[in-house]
């Protein structure tokens, strides 16, 4: 649960904020150019229909590799000791 914590730390309520209100081909473009750890945390901190869009408009390599960094934090979350 620390290790969850520290990765969704990563993105403060501003940032979010501030990518929830972008376009989501702006908001892809910028995420791509971040560390995948920050952007896959801002993304998990996002609503579903804004992360979807937003994935939606990455290439295919990026959105496949931020979606296995959520997944793996989430399963950290619900105590999933195995990855």
């Amino acid at each position: 649960m620390d290790r969850y914590d520290a990765f969704t730390n990563k993105a403060d309520d501003t940032v979010i904020d501030i990518y929830s209100k972008m376009k989501p081909e702006s908001a892809a473009s910028q995420l791509a150019n971040l560390d995948d750890e920050s952007a896959a945390a801002i993304l998990i901190k996002l609503r579903p229909k804004s992360s979807s869009a937003i994935l939606n408009e990455m290439d295919t390599f990026h959105a496949s590799l931020l979606t296995k960094k959520i997944v793996l934090f989430s399963s950290l979350k619900h105590g999933d000791k195995k990855r």
